[in-house]
């Protein structure tokens, strides 16, 4: 599955760190900014999605390049 969970993945990622002093105030802007990208209100984003995020940060990837960074890190972050 090629999608990043916002609750599942991010949760995990901040329980796994040392280092966890996110302020409210950055974990608020994460999540606007995953709710952004997240045009379908799935909970999640797909490859599209996370495409058209990086584009807005002037990151182009092809198709299948954003396919296996999404395979890479879902695998990365489940494993966590």
């Amino acid at each position: 599955d090629t999608t990043v969970k916002y609750a599942e993945d991010i949760e995990r990622i901040m329980a796994s760190t040392t280092d966890t002093s996110l302020t409210d105030e950055e974990l608020a802007e994460m999540q606007t900014t995953f709710k952004h990208f997240d045009k379908d209100k799935s909970g999640s984003l797909a490859v599209h999605e996370v495409m058209a995020a990086l584009r807005a940060v002037d990151v182009e990837l092809e198709m299948e390049q954003a396919e296996a960074l999404m395979a890479s890190t879902t695998k990365t972050i489940h494993h966590l």
